[in-house]
């Protein structure tokens, strides 16, 4: 019984223990990216991966056009008034038959000059300068004199990831009393707040865009100048924008049967922002009823290896052939030298020839039939009477039915010339195979 009771108090113990420390922490997500730098828009891509959204990088406008269907949504990251008419109007074209569109607005310095893009600028300057936001009415101005984002949290010190949650919990609430964890987390100067709410149907969306440009609509204004040019008259109107209090830096726009979305900036869905705020939720609403993502990073002129290679592939791969065929003749290989001479003469007849050439040449004519002459006198040895000299020539004479003419010049007559030659290695090869 005593070790029942020890045991429901220890049991009782530790889940006192795990219940008190439960409520004295607080498990915060850690937000961590790993992404290459080339390409901010990394997570973005695969994030919609796992929305089961396929999605495509384009780099050109070579890539875009033609363009995809509208179920697809368009993300133009970056792009520049050098499209040629007939893609841009296919462009709002595709927008106005049901697409969706975001683009990236390029402001005009208000402090510039007129060739920079200040007020003394024209409509048709204004246009070139930034074609597919003002086709939908829209114009954008960077003021300079306002403050810029304040830079995303980071780790702090103490080597502790500084997350989104605790800067809205520490910074954002203007009515807290400063103390250490609030100048670590947020810096010792309270942070001005400019972040933009963009209203929804069920909710509101907090977005950290770029404060200091203003996006221009007709549709914002009371009244509005017909002569001003930086607000250009369009069929698109104003469907919700996201205001920080001073500019407006999010526009919707309905365009026909499609909509099209302008921000000050893009970068809200890049690596380093995308976990920041709502960021990540706005992007899942833009592409929830879409089949497709298409992240366009620019829709200028293509890189020039993408160019060269899309117009001059065969002449490339040419070149490229003709250059391995140069090296493999021209590098040099390790290895032992072979001389072309070493190659010939490698039959062994050939050798013997080679020789009976050059004994027959310095007179030695003897010397080319005396081993076959020997191998005649040793066989010889075998027969009675065959080693002695007297007797050899009948005894030969007796087993090859040759003549004693016939063995006399096999056994003793030097050729005089070819002729005569091949007669004695007969007569003598007729005496080995007798004998």
């Amino acid at each position: 019984m005593k070790n029942i009771s020890k045991g429901l108090f220890v049991t009782v113990l530790l889940v006192g223990a795990s219940i008190l420390l439960w409520r004295q922490f607080e498990r915060l997500p850690l937000v961590q990216h790993e992404y290459p730098t080339n390409q901010p828009q990394a997570a973005a891509m695969q994030l919609l991966q796992q929305w089961q959204k396929e999605t495509r990088r384009v780099t050109s406008a070579t890539d875009l056009f033609p363009l995809p269907d509208t179920s697809t949504l368009l993300i133009i990251e970056r792009h520049q008034g050098h499209l040629p008419p007939w893609q841009q109007q296919a462009l709002f074209d595709w927008v106005e038959s049901g697409g969706r569109l975001l683009i990236n607005a390029l402001p005009l310095d208000d402090d510039a000059d007129s060739t920079g893009g200040g007020d003394g600028m024209s409509a048709e300057d204004i246009r070139r300068h930034d074609p597919l936001a003002y086709y939908f009415g829209v114009t954008s101005r960077f003021y300079d004199e306002v403050n810029g984002r304040q830079d995303l949290p980071l780790p702090t010190a103490t080597a502790v990831v500084t997350l989104d949650y605790l800067f809205r919990r520490h910074c954002i609430d203007v009515n807290n009393e400063r103390n250490e964890c609030n100048e670590i987390t947020c810096g010792k100067e309270q942070p001005e707040l400019q972040y933009a709410w963009l209203e929804r149907e069920d909710d509101a969306l907090q977005l950290d865009l770029e404060p200091r440009i203003d996006l221009l609509h007709r549709d914002l204004f009371e009244r509005v100048d017909d002569g001003d040019t930086s607000l250009p008259a369009s069929h698109a109107t104003v469907v919700n924008r996201a205001n920080n209090g001073v500019h407006d830096l999010v526009l919707q726009l309905a365009a026909g049967a499609g909509e099209v979305w302008i921000f000050s900036s893009l970068d809200i869905f890049a690596n380093d922002r995308l976990h920041h705020l709502d960021h990540a939720q706005l992007l899942q609403q833009l592409s929830a009823d879409r089949q497709q993502a298409w992240w366009i990073q620019s829709i200028s002129a293509p890189p020039l290896s993408q160019w060269l290679w899309q117009r001059g592939w065969p002449l490339i791969s040419a070149l490229l052939l003709l250059l391995l065929v140069f090296l493999w003749q021209r590098i040099p290989r390790r290895g032992v030298i072979l001389h072309t001479a070493n190659l010939q003469h490698q039959d062994f007849t050939d050798h013997l020839r080679a020789c009976s050439a050059l004994l027959w040449r310095i007179g030695q004519r003897r010397q080319l039939l005396e081993p076959l002459r020997r191998k005649v006198r040793h066989a010889l040895l075998r027969h009675p009477g065959g080693g002695d000299p007297q007797r050899e020539m009948a005894v030969s004479m007796a087993l090859s039915g040759l003549s004693e003419e016939q063995v006399q010049r096999a056994l003793n007559e030097i050729p005089d010339n070819e002729t005569a030659l091949m007669e004695l290695v007969a007569l003598l090869q007729h005496l080995r195979r007798c004998i």
